[in-house]
């Protein structure tokens, strides 16, 4: 659906949008740490294998109060493997390469209800169809000179997702492709590497979205983009654990113009270009042998072709307390201006508590809890669109780790999100008002929830 699908398919969107990067369904996934590795005389070679299954109670994210189509659960069976390979103490030519696929198998839930106008059968190949190869990730970075005090760094990156993330009431389906490459200049004065005080930085990285799947009901040809992104970071270590931050990023991000295709229309597609100003200063560094804080705080400008822009302040914080080997928590932050499709951009107020225990008998848990509060922009959104665009989720991620080895291990999770948002609109494209929940018309509602149960085995070597 044009709503919620664009939406959670934005880059960086969190731990939503992360879901089809790291994981099959939040079972099988190519995040990993690192393990002791095979080594060679000039290279390292760190191989990853899980296999996993899962239940997912609302495996497109649709709304329980949408009569025309109701959430489908599903079982899945996913197998995710990865090969990340460097060179050990280079002087001249830094090289790291890294490839993670994941594939999974899916079921629907017993007996499939014939709902709306998707019927039993209809819905069944809809799943099916999921069905194969989820994400392919590949990373390539080179570093010339990389123990020089002038240093040069090639970075290329791309991802292929296969990640429904909305209603298919036009059948859509989102086989979404990103890439992003550039250089990185660094200037590092000092006679002492491992030493020195000062870093500067200048990047460059194109970036470039396409779905290769067009689907004209949700527009998403118009959610395509190409962007330009420079970046120059300074950091100063004025303590040896402690340093002084300063960012300046500006892109320019081009969507497409020309005709948007909806369900039943056609619409002229707003110029959402901008040019996206953001400058940060900050301190990060040890408040005790045991605390650590990161501040930082700046202010950001849209600047946006056409209508509405953004002016107001950007921050990233967190706190983080280590008790080694046995607890680590982290409190965070994230104030941060973005954009998609929707609407000419939108903030996102991102609180999270993480935290890691050490348990007896080789036992391991991890937890990870926030609240998103995304803001849309008013303007640059779609003509039919009546409503403040504003969305609250309530995210969880929870496992349980019994390590075999410290490069094996059986993993059990549970995730969470619950989207509540009181965001709708009407399939026929009115301005009028969404009706009660539970009406039969055509609605497409923001709202959904959805619980993931997984088993897996994870070798990270």
């Amino acid at each position: 659906m044009l709503a919620r699908g664009l939406r959670r398919l934005r880059p960086g969107a969190g731990w939503v949008a992360a879901v089809c990067v790291v994981g099959l369904l939040g079972a099988v996934g190519v995040a990993r740490s690192e393990g002791p590795g095979v080594r060679s005389s000039r290279l390292i070679f760190h191989p990853s294998l899980e296999l996993g299954g899962s239940y997912d109670s609302n495996f497109f994210r649709d709304s329980a109060q949408e009569l025309t189509g109701p959430p489908d659960p599903v079982w899945a069976l996913g197998a995710a493997a990865g090969l990340k390979l460097a060179n050990r103490s280079p002087t001249r030519l830094g090289i790291s390469l890294s490839l993670d696929g994941v594939w999974r198998e899916l079921w629907p839930v017993g007996d499939l209800e014939p709902v709306g106008r998707r019927g039993a059968d209809h819905r069944a190949r809809q799943i099916d169809a999921r069905s194969g190869l989820e994400a392919i990730d590949g990373a390539l970075k080179l570093a010339f000179g990389p123990r020089s005090s002038f240093s040069l760094g090639l970075e290329a990156e791309g991802r292929y997702t296969d990640e429904p993330a909305n209603e298919l009431l036009f059948d859509e389906a989102f086989r979404r492709l990103e890439i992003e490459a550039g250089p990185d200049l660094r200037f590092r004065p000092g006679d002492d590497p491992d030493s020195r005080a000062l870093e500067m930085r200048l990047g460059y990285r194109f970036a470039a979205l396409r779905y290769l799947d067009l689907v004209e009901p949700l527009g998403s040809a118009v959610a395509q983009k190409d962007t330009h992104k420079i970046r120059l970071h300074t950091r100063w270590n004025f303590y040896p654990k402690t340093a002084a931050l300063f960012d300046v990023k500006l892109w320019i991000v081009n969507y497409p113009q020309g005709i948007q295709r909806t369900a039943t229309d056609s619409l002229d597609s707003p110029d959402k270009d901008l040019t996206p100003l953001r400058i940060s200063v900050g301190l990060k560094g040890l408040l005790t042998h045991r605390l650590s804080a990161t501040l930082r705080a700046g202010f950001a400008h849209s600047f946006n072709s056409a209508g509405q822009s953004y002016q107001g302040l950007i921050a990233d914080t967190a706190l983080e307390y280590r008790l080694e080997p046995r607890l680590t928590l982290r409190l965070s932050y994230v104030r941060r201006l973005d954009d998609d499709s929707f609407a000419n951009y939108y903030v996102i107020d991102r609180f999270a508590l993480e935290g890691t225990l050490a348990l007896p008998g080789r036992l391991e848990l991890k937890g990870k809890f926030g609240v998103d509060l995304v803001d849309y922009a008013e303007g640059g959104r779609p003509a039919f669109v009546v409503l403040d665009r504003q969305e609250t989720t309530l995210l969880a991620d929870v496992e349980l780790g019994w390590h075999a080895t410290g490069w094996l291990a059986l993993v059990g999770r549970w995730k969470l999100e619950d989207n509540r948002s009181d965001f709708c609109y009407r399939l026929d494209l009115s301005r009028l008002p969404c009706p009660d929940p539970g009406s039969d018309a055509q609605i497409d509602r923001v709202e959904y929830t959805r619980h993931i149960v997984s088993v897996l085995l994870r070798l990270s070597y």
